[in-house]
């Protein structure tokens, strides 16, 4: 069994090129394992 560290909230923001976008959002569902939650623009208080 894999030890987890559980963390109630991270927020993370970067920014890259448009066009690499869509495959990194992939990647990181999938490695996420529903665990992300994407914020919209418009939430600029949790940033």
């Amino acid at each position: 069994m894999t030890n987890r560290t559980v963390c109630s909230v991270v927020t993370l923001r970067f920014a890259l090129p448009e066009t690499q976008a869509a495959a990194l959002v992939q990647r990181l569902c999938d490695s996420g394992q529903g665990n992300l939650a994407w914020l919209g623009t418009d939430n600029a208080q949790h940033v």
